[in-house]
């Protein structure tokens, strides 16, 4: 009886193990995936910004686009493919590139006040954004799966 319960306890014990390693594996994937996502996000946030900016003032580019590193950084930290950079940066121009030219009702004693950081964050916060990327993190875990 003795011998019964010792080999239970060590399949049991091996389960548990097996069990553990498969949490931690899920675990850590979710937070790589959730990095990535999140990388995206501010990469297409910093992406709205300069072509909104860009189109107010030309000689935006030179001015901060060359200084300010950011979306490098946010591709770096996030590991994002050229494809999925590319990717994004149409998409932010299709659905966020005319923020420059919106209207707001505030008053400014200056006449070429407008609201991009509000918008384009706004655009950072939307569900829009979140399911694209969404697609965008799992059409590139297909392609990645698939090549196996």
């Amino acid at each position: 009886m003795g011998i019964k319960i010792s080999l239970f306890m060590t399949k049991y014990n091996s389960f548990k193990t097996f069990l553990t390693l498969i949490l931690l594996q899920t675990s850590l994937y979710q937070a790589q995936t959730s990095n990535v996502g999140d990388n995206m996000k501010k990469y297409a946030f910093d992406h709205c910004l300069y072509i909104n900016y860009n189109k107010i003032d030309s000689s935006f580019l030179t001015k901060f686009k060359l200084k300010d590193m950011s979306s490098t950084e946010f591709s770096t930290l996030g590991k994002l493919t050229d494809n999925q950079t590319e990717k994004l940066r149409n998409y932010t121009i299709k659905e966020a590139g005319s923020f420059y030219s919106m209207g707001h009702t505030y008053y400014s004693e200056q006449e070429n006040s407008n609201i991009i950081v509000a918008k384009c964050l706004y655009f950072y916060e939307s569900t829009k954004l979140d399911n694209y990327i969404r697609k965008l993190i799992g059409s590139a875990s297909q392609r990645k799966s698939s090549k196996k």
